[in-house]
């Protein structure tokens, strides 16, 4: 696969230089008096790809597409040459109707005066099928008023089955082993209580701790195939964020007392003038139970990576915002790594993810689940002052 991708890239990179060759010696107008060796140079190279290369001149016509492209199109090599692209990549959306200029890409990368943009998209074929499809549109040279493009594209039905295999797959055995790892956990308890010898008791609670981890485990893998399979669908209702915080309260002190950290809550409260203490109404319009799963999961990973200090949860707002907080005095992140923390499976490269465990999941379901309920999610960090992770939600005026 690694040596598929370094030809892939060599490749495309070749084709690169022989397009800019093109462009110099016909003064930057792609084809029509090209010398025709280097057109068949040209020509031989993106033919040899297995991915789909097009090449499209300053007006938007094709005049140059292999093979593979044509396979993908549906449109012979020969009729395709000299069409504009609109007629061969015809990118619809998933009810396999065309996107409007607004959003199609070829239109962002002009107007924008962007040079390079991937994408997923669905292509409708000459046969009017649609079909799932990667695709890269770079610009032949830096000029902002420039329409040369070269396009690739890369038919992803395979992996998109794949993942919705793994998805399936993920789902069924995270479900099936809900029911036993419960049934352990219940024994496990019921042995804690029973038990008399300390040293006993200490390995039975050392094996609730970690079937207590398993569980988590396959709660996120669970969660994640579900969010993969577009089946958590939000339920909004409009509520107050302090009073579905104080209810997670106790559960929350529980883990955080488990490893000797403070809990701090911050719930924006003022005194008025008589000296009593006013909790203001935080109200969000956002499905309730999958708030406090992303606050579950923000808590979670603070309190796993934080082994002395405290732990705080916040909110505030202004008018047109309420934010939720998540703030640790953990060893903190490097600026490097923040950009990728919310991508699926990603964990930090250091001894103490790896003594901690976990599956990279957590911040991954806390966007997902941000996302689906219109909310924004960010971190804060810097390496030895720890972490602050925000989650804004627009006020609800009801």
């Amino acid at each position: 696969m690694i040596d598929r991708i370094i030809f892939l890239t060599i490749g495309v990179a070749i084709s690169g230089v022989i397009f800019a060759i093109i462009k110099f010696m016909s003064h930057g107008d792609v084809v029509p008096n090209l010398d025709k060796e280097i057109y068949d140079q040209s020509a031989f190279i993106s033919q040899a790809s297995s991915d789909g290369l097009v090449l499209l001149d300053s007006t938007g016509n094709i005049k140059i597409i292999n093979q593979a492209a044509s396979d993908l199109t549906g449109w012979p090599i020969n009729d395709a040459i000299n069409l504009n692209y609109k007629s061969v990549i015809r990118i619809v959306d998933d009810k396999n109707q065309l996107l409007p200029d607004v959003i199609n890409p070829f239109t962002y990368v002009i107007t924008n005066h962007i040079n390079t943009v991937n994408q997923q998209i669905i292509l409708s074929n000459k046969l009017n099928q649609s079909i799932p499809i990667s695709m890269s549109i770079s610009k032949l040279d830096t000029d902002n008023e420039s329409k040369q493009m070269l396009v690739i594209l890369k038919d992803v039905t395979g992996s998109k089955k794949r993942d919705q295999e793994r998805s399936e797959f993920i789902s069924t055995a995270s479900h099936e082993m809900r029911t036993p790892i419960a049934s352990i956990e219940g024994f496990l308890s019921l042995a804690t209580m029973t038990a008399t010898d300390p040293k006993i008791k200490s390995y039975i609670d050392k094996a609730h701790e970690q079937t207590g981890k398993l569980g988590k485990l396959f709660e996120d893998l669970l969660t994640s195939a579900k969010v993969d399979d577009g089946l958590m669908k939000p339920n909004p209702t409009t509520f107050n964020v302090n009073d579905l915080i104080s209810q997670m309260i106790p559960t929350i002190k529980n883990q955080t007392d488990a490893k000797n950290l403070t809990l701090h809550f911050n719930n924006g409260s003022d005194t008025n003038q008589n000296g009593k203490s006013i909790s203001p109404l935080f109200k969000i319009t956002a499905d309730p139970k999958q708030v406090a799963e992303i606050l579950k999961q923000l808590v979670s990973n603070a309190v796993k990576f934080t082994e002395a200090g405290s732990v705080a949860i916040g909110i505030n707002g202004d008018s047109d915002t309420v934010q939720i907080y998540v703030q640790d005095t953990g060893k903190g992140i490097a600026s490097t790594d923040i950009p990728h923390l919310f991508q699926r499976f990603y964990r930090l490269d250091n001894s103490e993810t790896r003594d901690n465990g976990g599956t990279g999941l957590g911040l991954f379901i806390g966007k997902s689940l941000t996302d689906l309920n219109n909310g924004k999610i960010w971190i804060e960090s810097e390496v030895g002052k720890g972490t602050t992770v925000r989650v804004n939600f627009a006020r609800s005026r009801v």
